[in-house]
């Protein structure tokens, strides 16, 4: 009995991780592997061939469907099967639709897998949340179907379908697709006549300032000068809170990785982890000046027996144990920030992320420069400086308002 199917033939892969996809054919005891012309990765096989596929990939089944029924009826009429001429008869009437597809999961899946040394656990993450938010507004899109209409219709359904007022997620996706297709282009892979759809003239990504609320210099002091807590845990989540703050601001990764042999003279001197990964020729370097209550407060918490200074890591620690660290260390945090906030009555919630917005605005209201600021923020312009503050200006506004009669 003779048996025709449709196989992945794994035996022979691709320098691009694909392999052909044959017809097999068992017949009189001899077995049979026909080229079709076409490949596919395995995970995109399994999603076409052996799930519920939709759109694009739905008419990739079907036309290859097609293909094995015509072949069944076609090897019907041959006894003794004839391979040559069976191969002509078939692939003479083969449909133009069997092309390999470029596929946008396969395109994002690939991007993550070839730079996954160089990007952080974090940033792969928000990669994946984009591929299933551009699939979940269209399952099955390949590159092709990425055009200026679809970047703008997408960029509707993102915005109305998600009730946060100036939200900017949309163009987070949008520049991660941006990304993506601007490495297939510079790998030469991006499809043959494909009109790709961004940059000038064409479709613009927005870049969108949220306006933001930070604390008033007043309730910065009162965070500064509380010795009354409700417990040890909640000194040290303020005492934490502290540390960024004297540090420059840093969020707590960057504190979290701050080593007592980062000091340099009466500084210490780090890189941001956000910043290590830029293709920029001259990284950005920050300079804590070790003064004052930042002084006070090392002696306080700090653990001199270990490298780190919160010792909190230790040698060798992978980064996603480092970051599960960090995640730890915020939950632990800002529930106690929370109650010292309440508690103080202040005007916005007290989180461990609020000491970067207080460092940078308490800068400014005391008459620091842009230039002077982005230095210390470690900011690679003053560009980026000049936006970051321009989302406190709310209560400015006020101020110059309440002028008028």
């Amino acid at each position: 009995m003779a048996t025709l199917k449709l196989i992945l033939d794994k035996r022979t892969p691709k320098k691009n991780k694909t392999f052909p996809i044959r017809l097999y054919v068992y017949d009189g005891g001899k077995t049979y592997f026909i080229g079709l012309g076409a490949s596919l990765s395995e995970m995109d096989y399994k999603d076409t061939f052996e799930k519920t596929p939709t759109g694009k990939r739905l008419e990739y089944r079907r036309s290859f469907e097609a293909l094995l029924n015509r072949a069944i009826d076609l090897h019907r009429t041959m006894n003794p099967f004839d391979l040559k001429k069976f191969k002509e008869q078939l692939l003479q009437k083969r449909p133009q639709k069997t092309k390999e597809l470029t596929l946008v999961e396969s395109v994002f899946d690939e991007y993550i897998s070839t730079n996954q040394m160089r990007l952080k656990l974090k940033t792969i993450s928000v990669y994946k949340t984009s591929k299933n938010t551009f699939l979940k507004f269209k399952a099955g899109l390949c590159v092709e179907e990425v055009t200026m209409q679809f970047l703008n219709s997408f960029e509707n359904w993102y915005n109305n379908s998600h009730s946060t007022s100036l939200n900017s997620s949309a163009s987070i996706h949008l520049r991660n697709l941006r990304t993506v297709l601007n490495w297939l282009n510079a790998n030469e892979k991006l499809p043959s006549g494909y009109k790709y759809p961004f940059g000038k003239g064409k479709f613009s990504i927005k870049s969108i300032i949220k306006p933001k609320q930070t604390l008033t210099q007043e309730e910065i002091s009162k965070l500064i000068e509380l010795n009354d807590f409700l417990s040890s845990e909640e000194e040290k989540a303020r005492d934490l809170w502290l540390m960024q703050y004297y540090c420059n601001g840093v969020n707590m990764n960057d504190l979290l990785r701050l080593r007592w042999d980062n000091q340099i003279g009466n500084c210490f001197v780090i890189q941001r982890e956000k910043t290590k990964t830029t293709t920029s020729t001259r990284p950005v370097f920050i300079r804590i000046p070790i003064i004052g209550r930042l002084s006070t407060l090392l002696d306080k918490i700090g653990k001199r027996a270990s490298p780190y200074v919160l010792g909190i890591l230790r040698e060798g620690m992978s980064e996603s144990q480092i970051l599960e660290k960090r995640r730890k260390l915020s939950n632990l945090m800002n529930p106690h920030l929370k109650e010292i906030g309440k508690r103080l009555g202040f005007s916005i919630e007290l989180l461990s992320e609020t000491s970067r917005d207080a460092y940078a605005t308490t800068l400014k209201r005391n008459g620091r420069s842009f230039e002077e600021i982005a230095e210390m923020l470690g900011h690679s312009s003053i560009v980026c400086t000049r936006n970051y503050l321009a989302q406190f200006e709310d209560r400015q506004l006020h101020d110059i308002n309440s002028a008028l009669p």
